[in-house]
This record gives structure tokens, sequence and C-alpha cells, in this order.
């Protein structure tokens, strides 16, 4: 979809590419002991994240030289039915506010200097690849 969407994308200036991605899919913090990921075993989430995390580097590259930014975030652990807790259940299960969870994504989004690519971050700062 996103390379289907670049010939729509180079018209527009500025344009970002906002991949939302994981902890879960960085293997740097996959093999730290201290990481809160280190014990998570979700197998195929895993994987999808760390291929997303691949194809944003990857895009970033071939972009690098044109007016789209290609970024990863990672919101957290956020309080969805998606995700399984509901915002009323989110303090016990340590979840973010949907507000607190997209916050990083509406920054890229919003920024104006459209110098930042290639990162992957979340409202912490930038997070290992």
């Amino acid at each position: 979809m996103t390379q289907a969407c670049l010939p729509l994308l180079t018209k527009s200036s500025p344009s970002k590419i906002i991949n939302i991605s994981s902890m879960m899919g960085s293997l740097t913090n996959a093999l730290d002991p201290q990481s809160s990921v280190y014990h998570a075993s979700a197998i195929g989430y895993q994987a999808s994240k760390a291929a997303l995390n691949m194809f944003t580097i990857q895009l970033a590259k071939e972009l690098q030289t044109t007016n789209i930014t290609v970024n990863a975030v990672d919101p957290g652990m956020v309080a969805t039915e998606f995700g399984g807790i509901t915002p009323e259940l989110a303090s016990q299960h340590g979840a973010k506010s949907i507000a607190h969870g997209i916050q990083r994504t509406t920054d890229l989004a919003t920024d104006t200097d459209n110098t930042t690519t290639g990162t992957f971050s979340n409202t912490d700062g930038p997070v290992a690849w």
C-alpha cells in the first residue's frame, strides 16, 4: 500500500510515512536481559514488527533525496479494545491513554522541519532497532 501511494506522496510537500511498530520488534531489545520485552514471546507479532522496522529503514534510505520522511513509532501498551485493555482497566495493566500513545506519532506528523527520517522512537525517545 505504501509503495502504491508513493507517486501521490511525491506530489505533496512535505510528505510523511509513519509506520506504527512496537518495541516487541526490536532485535536489540529482544537480546537485552534488562529490556521489558526480553521475556516476551509473541513470535508472529514480533516477527511482523521486526519486518516492518526493516521496511521502514529501507524505505527511508530509498527516499532520502525526496520530500518524503519515513519513521517508525512505538506507541507502547495503549488502553484500547484492540489490545484487550479498555480505558477503564488501563491503570491495572500499566497501559497508556490513547492521547499519550499517539503523542510521538502526532509530533512526527506535525513536524514542520521535515528532516527527521529513518528513526524508530516512542514518547521517551529513540528505540533501538
